[in-house]
């Protein structure tokens, strides 16, 4: 094996075999440095959603899903449900009898 390829190659077997790796960079200067460097840190904005899906639920079935704002109420996520395709298209518009809306996971819509 080439020395001139191995710092190339070391850094992604480092998370597989982290100690035959340390070893086999011990002989080659500056491959050391590389694998002792800090991992990037997490940026908690970039996990914030602004909006979500919700699984739609006709009469306890399965009928498709809704996305709402993150920040929407109850009463906002019933109206968007209400006006949504995929209940259009299993009800026919029909006025529900009840809306269950379990935030962050369903709604139910009962005829």
């Amino acid at each position: 094996m080439a020395d001139v390829h191995l710092p190339a190659t070391l850094p992604p077997l480092f998370r597989d075999l982290p100690r035959h790796v340390e070893v086999e960079a011990s002989t080659v200067d500056g491959a050391i440095a590389e694998l002792d460097a800090r991992w990037p840190g997490v940026d908690d904005l970039a996990l914030v959603q602004d909006e979500m899906e919700l699984v739609l639920q006709i009469n306890g079935k399965h009928r498709g899903s809704v996305r709402v704002p993150a920040t929407a109420s109850r009463h906002e996520i019933e109206h968007l449900t209400l006006a949504s395709e995929d209940y259009v298209k299993f009800t026919g518009g029909t006025v529900p009898k009840k809306v269950i809306v379990v935030p962050g996971r369903l709604v139910n819509v009962v005829i």
